[in-house]
């Protein structure tokens, strides 16, 4: 008697999206995800700072390596990517007034990542050395992008320089549906190899390529903080990413 030919791997993945996908879910599982007529892949715009001007700031060694990994992962998930290299701080205000008008009608969400040197309060270095806001510059103009209501807006910072940490306090104000992720927790550095990347960027491109067709987003980065903080304590030192979120739905990557 012969048996039926079990199924491949990518067959079995193919399976597991139908299985998974928004057809069969149920609305009453509080789960956000892309309506049919939704078809333009997300957009994902990486500001990455890894030269500075006058050197008044170590080139980022490996922040390429990081971007590579960032571009792999999520082009699997059918991301578009949108690589700025080197802005200042006035590119970096150009861009994401350009992003404020943009129509994001057709995007299930939008995904902000930026890798740079960090400090205090959120600050992100800009390539021309001045800083940048990452609440007031980056998140806030997002709000008032009416085609981006409602949809979730990621940012993910990689930040780290000698003693400037990136810093993960809490606002006053909180419109929702947004989620901050930081590569360290105030008082914690951020470690970047250069022939590797950031250990957090590394994990998390790692952790969507296993987790992302069956977990939520703040699940596989609940996976990212714990699998960084016992890395890097196993290798002697101590990284601690963490997240700050205004979301109400889980969101898929599916």
């Amino acid at each position: 008697m012969a048996f039926p030919r079990p199924p491949k791997f990518g067959e079995r993945r193919m399976m597991l999206r139908r299985q998974l996908s928004p057809e069969t879910l149920s609305e009453a599982s509080g789960e956000l995800k892309p309506t049919p007529t939704i078809s333009a892949p997300r957009l994902i715009y990486i500001f990455n700072h890894e030269t500075f001007k006058n050197d008044l700031h170590e080139p980022r060694a490996g922040s390429e390596k990081d971007v590579q990994a960032l571009r792999k992962t999520f082009e699997k998930l059918q991301c578009q990517i949108i690589e700025i290299k080197d802005p200042t701080l006035a590119a970096v205000k150009e861009k994401i007034s350009e992003i404020e008008r943009k129509n994001f009608e057709q995007q299930s969400a939008l995904i902000i990542v930026l890798l740079s040197h960090g400090g205090e309060n959120e600050m992100i270095v800009a390539s021309d050395n001045k800083e940048y806001s990452l609440h007031k510059d980056v998140l806030l103009p997002l709000f008032k992008n009416e085609t981006l209501k409602g949809k979730p807006k990621i940012l993910i910072a990689q930040a780290c320089k000698g003693e400037l940490e990136a810093d993960a306090t809490l606002m006053k104000h909180s419109p929702n549906e947004y989620v901050k992720c930081f590569s360290s927790t105030e008082g914690f550095k951020s470690y970047r190899r250069a022939s590797e990347g950031s250990l957090y960027i590394q994990t998390l491109c790692k952790c969507m390529d296993e987790l992302a067709i069956e977990k939520d987003f703040l699940s596989i980065m609940d996976e990212v903080n714990l699998k960084v903080d016992k890395d890097s304590s196993a290798k002697g030192y101590r990284q601690l990413p963490c997240y700050t979120k205004a979301i109400s739905k889980k969101y898929y990557f599916r």
